[in-house]
């Protein structure tokens, strides 16, 4: 009899610096977000993209799928299993913490940028929520050329804003984003992607 074979890809693994952006156009059902050739999100698909800029340790993301356990009498373990819930995050710490558009997009519900004659300024109290398509972006281990996306079509930072200001440590803002189902789309495909380019 054969062996089975090892998978020892090191092209699979990541190991890179990643970038997130926000405000990204909303993929049609099975499409993907549109990149540039260097990465960046297509400035014409996507107008309104925002980078969040520098972060303390990159950027992490989670989906985690929620069980709900079914047992019988007869039985000590469980006999079927279903899906109850799920959750799919982006977290980071960024860095450019007087940046307003950025400070507007992390309070959602309660943040509000406006300018005038020598100021820039956020104003806190309620406002209406808006969602944010967001991403993290990162060259393969492959091919440096091709790139890495993992997407979350619909969410919202909720971690809202908290920072120190001091002079031994820059200042960063913990962000935390939150994806929502968009419930119009296929139910396989309501709360974002991972995707990778491979041509």
């Amino acid at each position: 009899m054969p062996g089975t074979n090892v998978d020892w890809n090191v092209a699979a693994i990541a190991n890179t610096r990643g970038q997130i952006w926000a405000n990204l156009a909303i993929p049609a059902p099975g499409g993907r977000l549109s990149l540039f050739t260097d990465g960046t999100p297509d400035a014409t698909a996507n107008p309104k993209a925002v980078h969040l800029g520098m972060t303390r340790e990159g950027a992490a993301y989670m989906v985690k799928p929620k069980f709900e356990q079914y047992y019988a009498d007869e039985f000590i373990a469980p006999v079927k299993t279903n899906l109850g819930e799920m959750e799919a995050m982006i977290q980071a710490e960024i860095l450019q913490v007087t940046d307003t558009k950025l400070l507007e997009l992390l309070t959602p519900g309660v943040g509000t940028k406006t300018t005038g004659t020598g100021y820039e300024q956020v104003t806190f109290g309620q406002c209406a929520i808006v969602y944010s398509s967001v991403a993290v972006i990162f060259p393969t281990e492959a091919d440096p050329t091709k790139f890495a996306v993992f997407h979350l079509y619909k969410a919202i930072n909720e971690g809202g804003i908290e920072m120190k200001i001091g002079r031994k440590q820059l200042s960063g803002i913990q962000v935390s984003f939150r994806g929502y189902e968009i419930t119009s789309r296929a139910a396989s495909d309501t709360l974002g992607s991972f995707w990778k380019q491979t041509a």
